[in-house]
């Protein structure tokens, strides 16, 4: 008689993550179960536009970059998306904050999303 295994996942819904924006780093591991669209994204409170600059890679198993973006001066924020197949990847990031601490953000949000299956 075969022995039978647990199914495994067929996706994540969505990570999300409080981030300090002056932190560098490895912040986040994911792991991929079916390949699909991930996407990657951070996201400020409204109103602090120009303040700030964040910016992202997506690195595989190995460490190597799979996909990377840069927020622009006008918007501080990264957004991937990219096709991942399945395997553990982990999210770095790096952040500048641009003038004084109060007019500025501290923290962002982080978001992972599977996006769909293929």
């Amino acid at each position: 008689r075969e022995r039978q295994q647990a199914p495994l996942p067929s996706s994540f819904d969505e990570i999300v993550a409080d981030i300090k924006v002056l932190q560098e780093g490895e912040v986040l591991t994911f792991d991929v179960a079916q390949a699909g669209t991930v996407s990657v994204t951070s996201s400020t409170f409204p109103g602090h536009e120009g303040s700030f600059r964040l910016q992202a890679k997506v690195l595989d198993a190995n460490g190597r970059t799979v996909a990377s973006d840069e927020g622009s001066l006008a918007d501080g924020n990264f957004d991937i998306e990219t096709v991942l197949q399945p395997g553990r990847y982990r999210v770095w990031v790096k952040g500048q904050r641009f003038g004084s601490a109060m007019n500025s953000v501290n923290n962002y949000t982080l978001r992972v999303q599977q996006l769909d299956a293929r």
